[in-house]
């Protein structure tokens, strides 16, 4: 499930970094004061699709996430304690150094 939203996580952020380099592209190319030729429609359309694929990804990611992330709830504690691990056993003696001939 991690992975699952890891992945909508880094496709909703790609999303929202496209709709705004979009946007800002889109308002560069169209000016109210400067002519569309043939290459400048073509770019503005290209762009203008772009936004739209990004706004729909969004559309589509941002509820289902939302859901996603609203289901996640705490775990509820637990009714008894978990049982103890036995204790470590003591620590054997040094053994003692070989006697020198």
């Amino acid at each position: 499930m991690l992975s699952a939203l890891l992945f909508m996580h880094t496709r909703l952020a790609e999303a929202e970094h496209t709709i705004t380099g979009a946007r800002e592209r889109l308002s560069e190319l169209v000016t109210p004061d400067g002519p569309l030729d043939a290459p400048g429609a073509t770019t503005t359309l290209v762009w203008t699709r772009r936004l739209a694929d990004a706004v729909t990804t969004r559309e589509v990611l941002a509820p289902s996430l939302t859901q996603v992330l609203g289901s996640l709830r705490p775990a509820p504690p637990a009714s008894s304690p978990p049982p103890a691990s036995p204790a470590p056993s003591p620590p054997l003696p040094a053994m003692p150094a070989p006697l020198a001939r």
